[in-house]
């Protein structure tokens, strides 16, 4: 079970299916307000929701006696913390391990100018600063990207993709961003910025979780990953890849070893 992230879509998945499609049953979902999938109603834009959308996926997809792993990226990450604090029963019933790629426990503000800048701040900066970048993500994170605006491929692609991305995947990434409604991008972001780490109890997570994260990451961090690993009392490891919050996820070498149960 994949669940993609913030201003992506299936297709994000896509190295990751074709690569797992042979041996497994390789179940892949657009969150509300996300490639196929409607525009929720006002109000609709929350992890509470998103965790409801996950459940109903879960309780269609999965068959009697089967467990899933189940994979989130980003905000996928956040729906699968929602779906385990709303239903901590079902977690056990449908997975078998859970995997939260470049997702963080819920704090996305503390520490966003120093990720942005690529270096540690001193002190004194970095909290007046956070509030800056904060402040500009609430002012135009939901401001529609007109087609015809120079540079509107180039705006996302050093935070999200990084250097390193394949130019097929790069080019898919940056469609996804730019083509998700400005609603969506706007609401989603609002949403994850209301969050704080202590927002989910995760003790309801009690099959193998493993972090994947990315120590290039210049919209969440890598240190996202590391706090939310140790958030888990069934932890199955931290692993950090050298790339961007989407690079290596939109790779063909990240995918799960085994599916076997």
């Amino acid at each position: 079970m994949l669940a993609h992230g913030y201003l992506c879509r299936i297709d994000f998945w896509a190295n990751q299916i074709d690569a797992l499609a042979n041996d497994c049953r390789v179940i892949a979902f657009d969150h509300r307000g996300h490639g196929r999938s409607g525009l929720p109603a006002r109000g609709g834009f929350t992890a509470e929701r998103l965790s409801e959308d996950l459940a109903a996926v879960l309780r269609a997809a999965i068959r009697p006696g089967e467990r899933a792993l189940i994979a989130g990226h980003s905000m996928g990450g956040i729906a699968i913390q929602a779906w385990a604090h709303r239903n901590p029963g079902d977690v056990g019933r449908f997975a078998d391990a859970i995997a939260l790629i470049n997702s963080s426990p819920g704090d996305f503000r503390t520490g966003a100018a120093a990720i942005l800048a690529g270096r540690v701040l001193p002190e004194r900066l970095s909290a007046p600063l956070d509030r800056v970048v904060e402040w500009a993500a609430r002012v135009f994170g939901g401001i529609p990207v007109h087609p015809r605006l120079p540079g509107r491929a180039a705006l996302m692609s050093p935070f999200a993709i990084g250097s390193g991305a394949r130019p097929a995947a790069r080019a898919l990434i940056q469609e996804q961003l730019l083509t998700t409604p400005p609603a969506s991008r706007g609401q989603f972001m609002y949403m994850q910025l209301a969050l704080s780490d202590e927002h989910f109890d995760r003790s309801g997570l009690t099959v193998p979780t493993l972090v994947i994260g990315s120590t290039d990451d210049q919209l969440v961090g890598f240190f996202a990953s590391q706090r939310l690993a140790r958030y888990l009392s069934n932890n199955a490891g931290l692993v950090g890849f050298r790339a961007a919050t989407v690079g290596r996820s939109s790779s063909p070498t990240l995918s799960p070893p085994s599916c076997a149960p």
